[in-house]
């Protein structure tokens, strides 16, 4: 075990964002990663971009959420936030589920706006307020990653890989189209 798991370095930083201090130290870094960016030139588009037609009407088809907050159900094993490289898992949520039945464990953002507003992260309000008026069908359920920037061969392993796994089960659900809600 690293002196970052044995720390709990993660756990530190998760909770040290979660305070005033730190929302107000993530607003000005936003700042100035906008500010930086802005010289940076923009990708050139030769074509037209990629492009796939809806194979029937919206109202036919059946929407699922994909995010990266870190979500999982109360009673769940939540993510390991403490392993340093991260945790190329997800939990599957019930689309039928209440938002005040979902927990965070992800520790690289202030939860404070979720706490707010848990539309932010999931919007499962919006999203029935829509299937109720028969603008699409939900997904019996969704899914949620927790983080793991330096996972990406486990995440995308064509045999191993979680993000297969996921689009397996998004394909088993009949999804015709996934909301994806980065955190």
């Amino acid at each position: 075990m690293g002196l970052i798991e044995r720390i709990g370095f993660w756990r530190r930083v998760g909770a040290a964002l979660n305070t005033g201090v730190g929302t107000r130290l993530m607003t000005m870094s936003r700042a100035v990663v906008n500010l930086s960016t802005r010289a940076l030139p923009a990708p050139r588009i030769d074509g037209m971009p990629p492009f796939t037609a809806l194979a029937k009407p919206l109202p036919e088809c059946r929407v699922a959420v994909v995010n990266t907050a870190g979500l999982y159900l109360d009673g769940d094993a939540p993510f390991n936030v403490d392993d340093p490289r991260g945790d190329a898992s997800f939990r599957q949520i019930p689309s039928s589920v209440s938002a005040k039945d979902l927990r965070i464990a992800h520790a690289h953002y202030p939860h404070g706006w979720w706490e707010q507003d848990r539309e932010v992260i999931l919007p499962l309000d919006r999203l029935r307020e829509l299937e109720a008026a028969g603008v699409f069908g939900l997904a019996p359920r969704f899914f949620s990653f927790g983080f793991g920037g330096l996972l990406t061969r486990e995440y995308i392993d064509p045999a191993r890989g979680t993000a297969q796994a996921v689009a397996r089960c998004l394909a088993d659900d009949g999804v015709d189209l996934a909301l994806l809600v980065p955190a």
